[in-house]
C-alpha cells in the first residue's frame, strides 16, 4: 500500500468512527437536511418572500434608505442581495441562507447539549425532535431572516458560556440589524453571560457599549419607526395570555387550517412543553444539585425573550408584538431546556421525548411547508392554459400583486387605486416598485383576472368597489394562506 493509500485509509477510517460515534447527532441531521430540501425549490413564493424579492432588485443604497421606513432592520436583504448575485435569483437562491442556518441550529444545539453534559440519548431523542418540529422546517423553507435569528441567539449562547466577548459582540450586533425583536435576545445574552461570568463585568460592559455603537447607526431609525406608531391602525389585537398562548403554539407546529392542528399542538404539545417543563423546572431548583449559575442561563434562554417581549406587548398595548415570529429564537432554546430538565430525571425522560417526537411526526403527515405559499405556484401552472400573452392582472392589494409578478413577470399587474389600512404595503414601498395604482375602468384590455385578497382589514369601501368588479367576472379559483386572507381569482372578459 502506497504512502497515499495509507492516508487515505486513515482519513476514512477516523471518519467512520466519528460517524460512529457521534451517530447521535449525524441521524437527526440527516433527517434535517431531507426534510429541509424537500419541495425546497417547489414550495410557493408568499407575500413576505416576494417582498425581500422585490427589494433586493434594487440598488444596494437605495435599498436600504428604502427599508428604514420599515421596522426591520436591513441585514436579510443585505446578506440575501449578495448570496443572490453569487447564486441564482430562483426561490432556492434566496432560502438557501436560512436552510443553512436552520441546520447550525441542530449544530450549536448539540453543542450546548454537550456542554451541559445531556446524555447522549437525550440528546438524540432532543435533535430529533428539533429536526421534526414543523416550524423549524417552515424557517428552512423560507427566505426571512428569522433562522438566521435563532442561530445567531444560540451562537451567541456559546460565547456568553465560553467567555468568547467578540464572538458575542459579533452575535449581538448582527442580532440587532436582524429583527426589531432582537433587542430583547441581545438583552438575554447580556444577562446570561453576566450571571455566568460576574468577574467579567467590565468586559460585558464593553461589549453592551460596543453591541450599542454597531447599532447606532440605524438606532434612530429604528425609534422613528417605533415612535410613529408601527403598530397601531385598526384591528390591533390585545395582548393577553390567550394570544400568547396561541402564538407559542407557532413555535411548534404552524397552523395546517384543520382541526388536527388545533388538538395537538394546542392542546396536547403546548401543554406537555410548559407544563412538564415547570414541574421538572421546580424539581432541579429544589434539588441544588448544580450551582443555580449553570442552569439559570438555559431558563432565561428560553423563557426571559418571551416574558420581555410579552411585558413589552403588554405595556405597549399592542398585541402585534407578540406574534410567532418575535418569538422565534426561543424555540430551539424550549426544547434544549426540556431536554437538560430530563435530563436529571430518568423515570419519565425517553417516555416523554419519545410522545413529543411521534406527535411531531404524525402531524408532518398531515402538514407541508408548500401550505405557507398557499400552492400558488402549482394553481398557476394549472390556470396557465387559460392565460393569454394579452391578459393583464388587477390586484386588491400588494399582497397577492408581488408573488403573482413574481411567477408571471411578462404580464402587466395593476393595484387598486385606494388608500391601505396600517399594515399593508407603505407608499414609498409602492412607489419603489413602481406598482401602478388605477380604476379597473381604465383598464383597456379586453381580458382581466382579477385578484381578490379578502382581508378583514380591509375598508368596507374596497370591499364595495372589489365587489361590483367581480360581479360580472368568473370564478378561477382561490389561494389559501394559514397566515394571511384568502385570495381569490375571477376572469373577466370584455
Amino acid at each position: 500500500m502506497s504512502f497515499a493509500d495509507k492516508k487515505a485509509f486513515q482519513f476514512f477510517k477516523h471518519m467512520w468512527i466519528s460517524i460512529a460515534q457521534n451517530g447521535y447527532f449525524w441521524f437527526p441531521l440527516t433527517i434535517a437536511l431531507f426534510l429541509r430540501l424537500r419541495d425546497f425549490e417547489q414550495n410557493s413564493v408568499w407575500y413576505d418572500e416576494a417582498l425581500t424579492i422585490f427589494l433586493t432588485r434594487l440598488p444596494l443604497f437605495p435599498m436600504v434608505r428604502l427599508i428604514s421606513h420599515e421596522l426591520n432592520p436591513p441585514l436579510w436583504e443585505i446578506l440575501e442581495k449578495l448570496i443572490t448575485s453569487i447564486l441564482s435569483q430562483q426561490p432556492w437562491g434566496y432560502r438557501i441562507i436560512s436552510l443553512v442556518s436552520s441546520l447550525g441550529i441542530l449544530w450549536v444545539s448539540n453543542k450546548i447539549l454537550m456542554f451541559y453534559r445531556v446524555q447522549k440519548d437525550i440528546r438524540f431523542m432532543a435533535l430529533t425532535l428539533l429536526a421534526l418540529l414543523p416550524y423549524q422546517i417552515w424557517m428552512a423553507q423560507d427566505a426571512r431572516v428569522y433562522a438566521l435569528m435563532s442561530y445567531l441567539y444560540l451562537q451567541g449562547f456559546v460565547f456568553a458560556l465560553e467567555r468568547k466577548h467578540w464572538g458575542l459582540w459579533a452575535c449581538s450586533g448582527l442580532l440587532l440589524y436582524s429583527n426589531s425583536a432582537a433587542p430583547f435576545y441581545v438583552f438575554t445574552l447580556l444577562i446570561i453571560a453576566f450571571i455566568n461570568h460576574p468577574e467579567e463585568w467590565k468586559k460585558l460592559f464593553y461589549v453592551g457599549v460596543g453591541t450599542i455603537i454597531t447599532f447606532s447607526p440605524w438606532v434612530f431609525t429604528w425609534g422613528k419607526a417605533l415612535s410613529g406608531g408601527f403598530f397601531s391602525g385598526i384591528n390591533v389585537p390585545e395582548a393577553n395570555f390567550e394570544r400568547l398562548f396561541f402564538q407559542l403554539s407557532y413555535l411548534f407546529w404552524i397552523d395546517n387550517m384543520s382541526l388536527l392542528n388545533f388538538v395537538l399542538s394546542m392542546s396536547g404539545f403546548i401543554f406537555i412543553i410548559l407544563v412538564f417543563s415547570f414541574f421538572l423546572f421546580l424539581q432541579v431548583f429544589q434539588r441544588k444539585q448544580f450551582p443555580r449559575s449553570y442552569w439559570i442561563g438555559l431558563f432565561l434562554l428560553s423563557i426571559f425573550p418571551i416574558i420581555s417581549i410579552t411585558l413589552a406587548g403588554i405595556l405597549y398595548h399592542s398585541g402585534h408584538l407578540m406574534v410567532y415570529r418575535a418569538f422565534s429564537g426561543a424555540s430551539a432554546g424550549m426544547v434544549i431546556f426540556l431536554a437538560f430538565l430530563m435530563n436529571q430525571f430518568s423515570r419519565y425522560n425517553k417516555i416523554i421525548f419519545g410522545l413529543l417526537i411521534t406527535m411531531s411526526f404524525l402531524y408532518l403527515l398531515s402538514w407541508s411547508p408548500t401550505q405557507k405559499g398557499g400552492y400558488l405556484k402549482e394553481k398557476l401552472e394549472i390556470l396557465e392554459s387559460n392565460v393569454h400573452p394579452t391578459d393583464v392582472f388587477y390586484h386588491a392589494t400588494a399582497t397577492s400583486l408581488l408573488p403573482f409578478q413574481f411567477y408571471l413577470k411578462e404580464h402587466s399587474h395593476y393595484l387598486l387605486n385606494e388608500t391601505f389600512p396600517p399594515g399593508f404595503m407603505i407608499p414609498s414601498f409602492q412607489e419603489a416598485f413602481n406598482l401602478q395604482k388605477i380604476p379597473l375602468e381604465e383598464i383597456q384590455a379586453r381580458r382581466v383576472w382579477i385578484i381578490y385578497s379578502r382581508d378583514a382589514q380591509l375598508s368596507s369601501r374596497i370591499h364595495e368597489r372589489m365587489g361590483v368588479y367581480i360581479r360580472s367576472a368568473r370564478w378561477m379559483g382561490k389561494v389559501e394562506y394559514p397566515q394571511a386572507a384568502t385570495i381569490e381569482i375571477y376572469l373577466l372578459e370584455r
